[in-house]
């Protein structure tokens, strides 16, 4: 019986890890999607949203771990560093803004941007010290990759130069973005019913219209209202 309950004790830290790989496995998706600009970035909204699953399922389980945050950083480093990052080179490089040596300046802009999510995420993993942090410093990578595509979603199928040259203004400011030195807090389950219940509408309403790939201006919108500052 022992050995049954310390099976069934360790089996809850495998629902969090299914959602980490499955993140994982939307972040492959994107970068082998070949339907740009959307089908790529709905992928990586995909990936948001999983995100958001692993967290949840790990504080609901209490199967919060140091292997769990080492692994969930891995996969935020593949499906908002990575994969944001591919897809803004293949766009640009696609794109009717045409200079001598513009792809290498769109490689090194996408470079950059991968390189502050990991750093952004190491800086997580020092403070963290193996455990879920309530609160964190400078913009989260997950809502970095969230502004990225919502704003490609929303604004770049059709787009003209105007939105081009905004999509290369959002890397640079994205990337200082994550590495400031500012606190914020994370979203966290509210005590108060109505507070809750508002929660759950906008939470079904934010699955519902990703996977059903619905309204992306409005969760552009939805997005750029995620970065809540600590008032700590």
């Amino acid at each position: 019986m022992a050995a049954i309950g310390h099976t069934i004790g360790l089996s809850r830290y495998v629902v969090p890890q299914l959602f980490t790989f499955a993140s994982i496995g939307c972040a492959v998706m994107s970068m082998r999607s070949t339907n740009l600009p959307a089908e790529p970035a709905w992928w990586i909204l995909y990936s948001v949203l999983l995100d958001k699953l692993d967290g949840t399922a790990a504080r609901l389980l209490k199967a919060q771990s140091r292997i769990g945050v080492q692994l969930d950083s891995l996969a935020d480093l593949i499906a908002f560093g990575i994969a944001p990052a591919h897809l803004f080179y293949r766009i640009m490089s696609q794109s009717a803004i045409d200079f001598t040596g513009d792809n290498v300046v769109w490689g090194a802009l996408a470079i950059i941007y991968a390189l502050a999510t990991a750093w952004r995420l190491h800086r997580f993993n020092q403070e963290a010290g193996g455990a879920q942090s309530k609160s964190f410093r400078g913009m989260p990578s997950t809502l970095s990759g969230a502004l990225f595509a919502t704003y490609v979603v929303a604004h770049m199928p059709g787009a003209d130069l105007t939105e081009h040259f905004v999509l290369v203004a959002i890397m640079p400011v994205l990337s200082v973005a994550m590495n400031l030195n500012y606190r914020s807090r994370k979203v966290t389950i509210p005590v108060r019913k109505p507070l809750l219940l508002l929660q759950a509408v906008f939470a079904v309403f934010l699955y519902y219209a990703t996977f059903c790939q619905l309204y992306p201006k409005a969760l552009f919108g939805c997005a750029g209202a995620g970065q809540r500052p600590s008032v700590r």
